[in-house]
């Protein structure tokens, strides 16, 4: 039986109803969820909270001890319940290899020597940093979160008015010397038994921490280097089944995401922090435009495949057929007046809104936090700034929001 411990809404699952239907499989959902399935069955089942108390209270309950079980999550902050969960019930141990991509300090440990990465050091206080940054003067630090993603949490270290700001207490973050790079790049796919078996690399049109402080919006594409440099490509897939070859250790199937800083003057490739999920900014969205593969589609035909050895692909690196990427509009203060209609947004390949007209917003403070995501592709990477160009229209022309001050005119007018 495979359990997934469910984050997402049904279309983004990656299964059919048949497939659910003709295997052995239970899914575990937080029951907002529960209206975005087509279906409801004994496979489906909707908890009002899924603490890690509820869930373990949950399965103590279904008796599973001594039964052929494997615990998933799909989300970040439920891989670690579901190692837990397999130390508990299953035959496959998988609480050090969740660890392993979640802990960036233990990662790091872990590849050690093994890739090119940051100095490194696990930081508790406030006063670690001063003592640390006494022996490392005049250089950019990034502080961290040890389990964190989407940049939360993130300080910026380059002035002793920077390290005076931070809260004295620190317990679980990382400190890390800042790496000069020119692209954030990402390693996508799914691995099985400590191999790639579906491989592809992104890039960030913008360093992220920058994008939140100096634009509006995002961009995670194909990479150019398929078309420009392909060795870039090649170095990448070489240090990604070395990243494996360290942090996975169960024959299982896994989606990993891995970012990678890049020096196009000094051709250094550095590793950031890695991840078993597929990458946000509708990734696998991308994948399937690109490469034509539904990557979560093949992930649960491999999950659920008798005889994994005969899928596995020969092939290193595909070529793309199309050049994708998402576009991530970052939220503003205000209220939504309006969005973009149908008409506006029929030349996408996916399009989805997270706010609702009336909605009160805040501002972006984390990559996440946006008004919509829109995925295009075109088959020169080159046009990729024409559609970048268009999205930035719609996000100018189609979305109006009312900024604070705008509201407070219009109470005094009426």
């Amino acid at each position: 039986m495979i359990i997934l411990i469910n984050s997402f809404s049904f279309k983004e699952l990656g299964l059919s109803e048949k497939l659910i239907h003709d295997n052995d499989i239970l899914i575990i959902s937080h029951s907002r969820q529960e209206p975005s399935f087509p279906f409801l069955s004994s496979k489906t089942v909707f908890l009002k909270e899924m603490s890690e108390n509820t869930i373990q209270e949950y399965f103590v309950g279904l008796n599973l001890t001594g039964k052929d079980v494997l615990f998933i999550a799909n989300a970040e902050e439920k891989i670690i319940l579901a190692g837990l969960l397999n130390e508990q019930y299953s035959a496959c141990k998988s609480y050090f290899q969740a660890m392993s991509f979640i802990d960036k300090y233990l990662m790091r440990i872990l590849l050690n020597s093994v890739i090119p990465q940051p100095k490194f050091k696990a930081i508790n206080s406030k006063a670690d940093v001063m003592i640390y940054l006494k022996e490392d003067v005049g250089k950019t630090h990034i502080l961290k979160p040890r389990a964190q993603s989407s940049a939360n949490g993130l300080y910026i270290l380059s002035s002793k008015k920077n390290i005076n700001d931070l809260p004295e207490n620190l317990n679980g973050y990382i400190l890390e010397e800042f790496v000069d790079y020119d692209i954030m790049l990402t390693s996508d796919g799914i691995a099985y038994d400590g191999q790639i078996h579906t491989f592809s690399v992104h890039e960030y049109g913008e360093k992220l921490t920058e994008s939140l402080r100096k634009k509006n919006y995002a961009t995670v594409s194909t990479s150019r280097f398929y078309n420009t440099d392909k060795k870039v490509i090649e170095l990448i897939y070489d240090c990604t089944q070395k990243v494996l070859n360290k942090l996975m250790v169960c024959n299982y199937p896994i989606p990993f995401h891995l970012e990678w800083f890049y020096n196009i003057t000094t051709g250094e490739l550095t590793f950031c922090e890695g991840a078993a999920r597929f990458g946000g900014a509708e990734i696998p969205k991308l994948i399937e435009c690109t490469f034509d593969i539904n990557v979560k589609e093949l992930y649960w035909k491999l999950l659920l495949d008798n005889n994994p050895t005969g899928t596995r692909e020969n092939k290193r690196i595909y070529e793309p057929k199309y050049y994708a990427t998402t576009f991530l509009s970052y939220r503003v203060d205000g209220v939504v007046k309006r969005l973009p209609e149908e008409h506006s947004i029929e030349w996408l390949e996916k399009y989805t809104c997270y706010v609702k007209i009336g909605e009160q917003l805040k501002k972006s403070n984390t990559a996440v936090e946006n008004i919509f995501n829109a995925v295009f592709k075109y088959l020169d990477y080159r046009d990729i700034a024409k559609g970048i160009e268009k999205c930035m229209h719609l996000l100018k022309e189609d979305v109006v929001i009312n900024e604070f001050n705008s509201i407070e005119e219009e109470n005094l007018c009426e």
